[in-house]
């Protein structure tokens, strides 16, 4: 884990990177009523829609108040974002947790949200990985190593192929 505040920020940044999100750490927004200085901002794009996650990192020994749920959901209000994260480990006060409910702020922790979106990234990977298999073709023909084409590629790898398709397509399973 982090040691310091600045760590924690990268840390929460390379999070929502695994994801696949666009992320930066310590970007000045212009809201409708001032400038925001924002610790990590998330975009993605949805469907064709843009997505604006704005994330506040508190690296603190306490947990987090009621004021600054509030003080996020303004700052998020203001600049049109989509949510607003507030990240501790440290934990949130009950006012806190209450004054987030219902809102599009979520109070959370880092490790609370790796563990959340482990199995999601995981099948995301899988799913990368199945649809590198399904579009590939193996060569027809391949050289030798004296030289001349092999009319053929080799069973063993037909049948690596086939495993493959197997372990990642429930659907190729039941035809097979």
């Amino acid at each position: 884990m982090a040691n310091g505040w600045k760590e924690y920020q990268e840390e929460a940044t390379e999070f929502f990177r695994s994801l696949g999100l666009t992320a930066e750490t310590d970007v000045t927004l212009q809201g409708v009523r001032t400038l925001h200085d924002i610790d990590v901002v998330v975009r993605s794009k949805h469907v064709g829609f843009e997505i604006l996650w704005l994330v506040e990192c508190k690296h603190w020994k306490s947990p987090v108040s009621k004021l600054h749920v509030l003080g996020l959901r303004e700052i998020v209000h203001d600049l049109g974002a989509d949510r607003g994260i507030l990240l501790s480990e440290s934990g949130f006060q009950s006012g806190a947790i209450e004054a987030a409910n219902l809102t599009n702020v979520q109070v959370t922790s880092l490790a609370t949200l790796t563990e959340a979106t482990i199995h999601d990234v995981s099948a995301m990977r899988l799913r990368e990985l199945f649809d590198r298999v399904e579009t590939w073709t193996p060569p027809i023909t391949r050289p030798s190593a004296f030289g001349r084409p092999v009319e053929r590629f080799d069973a063993p790898l037909a049948r690596h192929i086939e495993f493959v398709r197997w372990v990642f397509c429930p659907g190729w399973r039941q035809a097979g």
